[in-house]
This record gives structure tokens, C-alpha cells and sequence, in this order.
């Protein structure tokens, strides 16, 4: 499920960011192509009205999973007069009294994730402070996975057509990295970004795995061959 709110309300307090919408449509794209997801299992919700139209959504596509769960968010992400992270929604308003009515808690979507039958759970987290999500959502067996630390705004680019993180994401798995593997996991994914982003001037990634799950396969690797040696 791939989520993205880059427009809001008049009077939110929140800068729109245009590059959440063409994000979230490269992603799609790539998983599809690259990852081999099947259209119909990849649910996509742009610029959600409210947390419970989320909820909605997250709830279902919960219910429906077997196997991996991709929950995939793009926004502004917000904390709490308490310390909790917040997505941001269309209908989110920035003032602390009002957080908790208009965006969606982590809190809220570790609960209804919980619900899931599925076997393997990925977040990942493209929003500022996202690194606070990590002892939310990391205490589980699932794999999350964010652009930036607690205490850290995460990055779009003025004019680009993608976030920062999830622009370097999309790029790995459409052109694949020259120093990988043949098969392209989360694992990797992870230390290519911490690899990548900092040296451009953005954040590090933060992430917690549990088990095996860093050995997920994503994609193979299309510029392995590149990246041999002749004999």
C-alpha cells in the first residue's frame, strides 16, 4: 500500500510538496516493473482526506495480505505535544491541539497492522522525523525502514520530480548499483541509501529488521553484469 498526502487544506500550516504525487507514480511503476508486484495487489491513496480514510485503506489491504505487506508512506510527518509521529493527511492541520484528530499515528498503524496474516511486514517512512517511528514499529517482528532520524527533517528537492529517499530508491531499483549483488534485497537497498543520500547532503536512513528479513529479495541486479570483471 503506497501513501502520499502532498496537498493540504487552506490554513493547515503545511507547504504543499508536488513531488509526493509523481513519487508516488514512479514507485508504483517500479514495483510493477521492476519488482514484479502485480497491478492489482498494489493499492495506491493520494492525498487521503483524513486518518480515517487511511485507516480505512490500510485496514483492508492489511486483512488481504499473505505474504509481504509493503506500507509505503510520503508526507509530512508531524510529532505530538506527547513525542509521537503523526502522518500527515490533506485534512491535517499543524496546530499540537489538532494533530491527533487530523493525522494518522504511528501508534494507529502498528495496531491495525497487527491485525495482518501476513508473513513478512515492511514499512518504510519517507517524511521528517520518521526516525521515531522506529521504537514504535521496530519493536515487532517487521521491517522498517526511514529517511531520516528523530530529530530530523527529511528532504524534497525544490523543482525535483521525487523525494530525496524515495527518488534514490526508485533510481536503485530501475538502474540497480554497480558494487551489489546479482538480486537486489532490503538489506541492500538500506546500505545503499546510507551510502548514497548522505553523500548528496541528505539525511541518513534509519531502519530496524528483524530475523531475516534484510535478505527479502526486491529486484535482481541490472548493472551486476556491469560491474564484472572480464576474465
Amino acid at each position: 500500500m503506497l501513501i502520499g498526502t502532498g496537498t493540504h487544506a487552506a490554513g493547515s500550516g503545511l507547504p504543499d510538496v508536488p513531488a509526493v504525487s509523481t513519487t508516488l507514480v514512479d514507485l508504483e511503476q517500479v514495483l510493477v516493473s521492476r519488482c514484479g508486484m502485480a497491478e492489482g495487489n498494489v493499492r495506491v491513496l493520494t492525498d487521503p482526506l483524513s486518518p480515517l480514510d487511511v485507516g480505512r485503506e490500510l485496514a483492508e489491504s492489511a486483512k488481504q495480505a499473505q505474504d509481504v505487506l509493503l506500507v509505503y508512506y510520503v508526507g509530512h510527518g508531524l510529532v505530538s505535544p506527547g513525542g509521537e509521529l503523526y502522518l500527515a493527511t490533506k485534512s491535517t492541520e499543524r496546530r499540537p491541539e489538532l494533530l491527533a484528530y487530523t493525522a494518522l499515528s504511528c501508534t494507529a498503524v502498528r495496531d491495525t497492522l497487527l491485525e495482518s496474516p501476513a508473513r513478512s511486514i515492511v514499512v518504510i517512512l519517507d517524511c521528517c522525523f520518521s526516525g521515531k517511528a522506529v521504537s514504535v514499529l521496530g519493536a515487532l517482528e517487521w521491517y522498517v525502514l526511514t529517511s531520516a532520524a528523530r530529530e530530523e527533517l527529511a528532504l524534497a528537492p525544490p523543482g525535483a520530480r521525487h523525494t530525496a529517499f524515495t527518488g534514490e530508491l526508485i533510481g536503485l531499483l530501475s538502474r540497480g548499483d554497480p558494487n551489489g549483488l546479482p538480486r537486489l534485497t532490503l538489506g541492500h537497498a538500506y546500505q545503499y541509501l546510507n551510502r548514497v543520500l548522505p553523500a548528496r547532503g541528505f539525511p541518513k536512513p534509519h531502519r530496524r529488521a528483524s530475523g531475516l528479513i534484510d535478505d527479502l529479495v526486491l529486484a535482481s541486479n541490472p548493472a551486476y553484469r556491469l560491474s564484472q570483471t572480464p576474465k
